[in-house]
């Protein structure tokens, strides 16, 4: 890659640290670092030569082979691969916003904004396909197939549109808390949430699913081996988590913490609560067709520490904190 020329400016003292990144291999942590208005990073411990009047987000590929920034000096931004600084160059911006890899590549894509109008460049020069740099509200909830091969995110504003693999599309009902955009473990369908104003109801590869009072965006989950879509509904004010092909039991409430399946996916599992007089139960629920499970003593003051995981196809565990102690639950199914 051809190298720009820069100008070379002396090092001050360091004051004001950036926030750090590790990458994905663990092997590598860089950080941003500035200082009377210069900055440069710090990789593995290695001061960059390289100054800059800003530096915007450091990033690692998947692999943790190249890393890349972008530096900004005398209102150009340049695109640094490797500790080189590249002919990438990226004019009339104001702000980076990010720079994400594609899954298993070293290709990656810089979101940039200049006022109120977004850009997306590939590899930091090339137009996303298929987007329309112009004044959005705000870029969310980005997320890319396992495979690489899908990208999708929202724009929200007055007028909420999606971005799905290089085609924008105007959406007629509003996306609340970003729609909880999500691929298929095995990249072939792709799911997010919406509402219209009375309704709010799950769109899985274009197609409308049934409606319901409320949606837990964060709940979209898909079964690992089925690709089936299950998330938690609101209906005549009670929960329940449903799918295309069953409904759990109803609850007052679920918790923040994911659905968890089974690695053969025949088991689900999830926590919710139950309101009862002024208490609040927290219960453990496993292949909801069956009676939820009461984690005894476990009380509204107690915190619900970390998400379900399937140890094997007939045994789960969490954390959970009892006042200043943490202990490892573990539950054994009666089938697999």
């Amino acid at each position: 890659m051809p190298k720009a020329e820069l100008p070379t400016l002396e090092k001050a003292s360091v004051s004001n640290w950036g926030r750090g990144f590790i990458s994905p291999d663990s092997r590598h942590l860089v950080y941003s670092v500035y200082d009377n208005g210069r900055a440069f990073v710090v990789v593995d411990n290695h001061e960059s030569p390289l100054l800059f009047d800003k530096v915007a987000v450091p990033t690692f590929s998947p692999d943790g082979q190249l890393m890349v920034y972008a530096g900004k000096r005398n209102g150009q931004w340049y695109m640094v691969e490797n500790e080189t600084v590249t002919e990438k160059t990226i004019s009339g911006i104001s702000e980076i916003q990010t720079i994400f890899f594609r899954p298993g590549t070293q290709e990656y894509y810089v979101v940039s904004k200049n006022d109120n109008t977004l850009s997306i460049m590939v590899n930091g020069t090339t137009p996303l396909p298929g987007f329309e740099p112009k004044e959005y509200g705000y870029m969310t909830n980005l997320v890319q197939s396992d495979d690489g091969q899908h990208l999708a995110f929202l724009l929200e504003g007055n007028t909420d549109y999606i971005y799905q693999d290089g085609v924008m599309a105007k959406l007629a009902d509003y996306v609340h808390e970003g729609g909880g955009l999500t691929f298929s473990p095995d990249s072939s369908h792709f799911a997010y949430a919406v509402h219209d104003g009375r309704k709010a109801y799950c769109v899985i590869n274009g197609k409308k699913q049934p409606p319901y009072e409320r949606i837990k965006i964060n709940s979209l989950t898909f079964n690992p081996v089925t690709n089936e879509l299950f998330y938690v509904a609101q209906k005549d004010g009670m929960r329940r988590v449903v799918s295309s092909s069953s409904q759990g039991p109803q609850f007052n409430d679920f918790p923040d913490q994911k659905i968890a399946f089974s690695p053969n996916g025949k088991h689900i599992a999830y926590f919710a609560q139950r309101y009862e007089a002024r208490s609040r139960k927290n219960l453990l629920v496993i292949d909801h067709h069956a009676e939820p499970v009461t984690l005894a003593p476990l009380s509204v003051h107690d915190t619900l520490f970390t998400d379900l995981i399937f140890d094997s196809d007939s045994q789960l565990h969490f954390l959970r904190q009892q006042h200043y102690d943490i202990y490892l639950v573990e539950k054994k199914l009666s089938s697999s």
